[in-house]
């Protein structure tokens, strides 16, 4: 059986029994059921069924029955099973508040799922299966109960469990091992599995080299210098929702100290944001970025691993980047049906005006101030208190007492200290779109008409009131979508419910 369909058998599995890679307690502390986990694997995939299920609503929703029913296709027995267990959460036996893995092994093409899962009480959900009556065939060997069904096998004792999906004689041959491996060889005793990300609801590992060819956002800067080493990187991949807000995150994590290693050498010039900026950040922005960066590393990086360095262009900007050294900002505003974007950026020497000037060439007008005339638009530019700026306009707005961004939106203040940071006001953009502001700009980028509409529903719907993605941690990334609804998880399904059956 290929890869694809292991994934596929493995997430429906996950869908409903539910896994959770992080708990309150520490990783030290996990129970020792995980040493059920091979030494390696090539996916591990995670939901937190307990708070899923009781945020979403998923199991009362008979449109995602159907959806699960139609997945299950393949496996009628398996959906049966869950249904059952489902039903009787309190009364399985099965500890749903600690984790339970769903893994793809490396180097095995006849499981549609596997993993393991904790457990409270043997007898009660063996007891549960008997009167389920979809199970063949129940024995007691080893201190661990063997549940034979026609799709696969459950083993389970009063601490863990695993389960396979898959031939039954391929299964047995397949677990033993794992009941009888130490828990120093289980993949739970990883440097990886150890730097997981915490508080997921749901999650997915997958070797960087699956991510590549499943064409995911980069995560990593592109060095020519070096060849990135696709063995030993894996990306994760979560979500979590809370009252108000859903998250995703994703991460792209070293197998070993060495790889981490490589990986910090990448991040060569970029820093945490201090923060110095963000009060000139006017609260009428729609969108900010801000980001830290040594621009002098940065060129030397960029002249020492970038083919491009020997183009004329990117000879003229680098004297720009060596006199930037501290704080950047990036803000769009909308006044005057046009958008206001001003750069920022701390460059505490001021002749490294000279170095922008020469490479953009204006007019002077002021001290320190040029402007350089556009055929669609002015750009001015200069130097002031410390800072290179640009804007569309000639004055640099400036934030009034008790009206910047971070008093509207509280959340923007985690800026401060992130490697990146954006932040955007999905309100506003909502107000632009809805007024068909944005068409005439978007559309002259191919940004096709029903893409714009779709965004507006998305936006409107959920009630999306503001957005941020930041990295606060090198390699690893978060988006927060704030929204109006205190329960944002069933509020998203049944958007997509209803998707569904349009």
């Amino acid at each position: 059986m290929k890869k694809s369909k292991l994934i596929l058998g493995a997430s429906v599995f996950l869908a409903s029994i539910g896994i959770t890679l992080n708990t309150s307690c520490s990783r030290n502390d996990e129970p020792l059921y995980t040493a059920l986990l091979p030494g390696k694997v090539d996916a591990l995939l995670s939901v937190n069924v307990e708070s899923l299920l009781e945020e979403s609503q998923l199991w009362d929703n008979s449109q995602v029955q159907a959806l699960l029913d139609e997945a299950m296709g393949e496996m009628p027995g398996t959906q049966q099973i869950m249904r059952f267990l489902l039903k009787n959460p309190e009364i399985s036996g099965i500890d749903f508040h600690q984790n339970v893995y769903v893994y793809a092994p490396q180097e095995a093409e006849d499981y549609a799922a596997c993993g393991i899962f904790a457990m409270k009480d043997a007898r009660r959900l063996q007891t549960l299966l008997e009167q389920s009556g979809l199970f063949d065939k129940f024995e007691e060997s080893d201190g661990y109960v063997w549940a034979e069904h026609p799709d696969g096998l459950l083993v389970f004792d009063d601490a863990k469990g695993a389960f396979f999906v898959s031939d039954q004689t391929v299964a047995k041959e397949s677990v033993l091992p794992l009941l009888q491996q130490p828990a120093s060889e289980s993949f739970s005793a990883t440097e990886l599995f150890q730097s997981l990300p915490s508080g997921d609801d749901a999650g997915m590992l997958v070797p960087m080299s699956v991510a590549e060819d499943s064409d995911m956002p980069a995560l990593l800067p592109v060095s020519d210098a070096d060849q990135i080493p696709l063995d030993k990187l894996y990306v994760y991949a979560g979500l979590d929702f809370e009252e108000n807000s859903m998250g995703i995150q994703w991460s792209c994590l070293p197998m070993d100290s060495e790889t981490k290693g490589w990986m910090e050498s990448l991040y060569e010039g970029v820093g945490t944001a201090t923060g110095g900026l963000l009060p000139s950040l006017d609260g009428s922005a729609m969108a900010f970025v801000s980001w830290n960066m040594d621009g002098g590393l940065l060129a030397d990086r960029i002249e020492r691993e970038v083919p491009m360095r020997n183009e004329e262009e990117m000879d003229e900007w680098l004297p720009v980047f060596e006199a930037i050294d501290g704080d950047c900002l990036l803000s769009v505003a909308w006044t005057h049906f046009l958008p206001q974007i001003v750069f920022k950026a701390e460059a505490p020497d001021a002749r490294s005006l000279d170095a922008l000037h020469e490479s953009l060439g204006g007019k002077a007008v002021g001290s320190n101030r040029y402007l350089l005339q556009q055929e669609m638009f002015p750009l001015y530019y200069g130097w002031e208190d410390g800072c290179l700026w640009a804007s569309l306009s000639e004055s640099l707005p400036t934030a009034e007492r008790g009206k910047t961004l971070m008093d509207k939106y509280p959340w923007a203040e985690s800026a401060e200290g992130a490697y990146f940071y954006m932040g955007l006001d999905a309100k506003v953009l909502q107000g632009l779109m809805a007024a068909d502001l944005l068409s005439n700009i978007l559309s002259g980028n191919a940004v096709p008409q029903q893409d714009l509409e779709l965004v507006l529903d998305v936006l409107q719907r959920l009630g999306i009131s503001y957005v941020e993605l930041f990295s606060n941690e090198l390699g690893r990334y978060r988006l927060i979508v704030h929204t109006d609804s205190d329960n944002p998880l069933a509020l998203l399904v049944d958007y997509l419910m209803e998707e569904q059956a349009a």
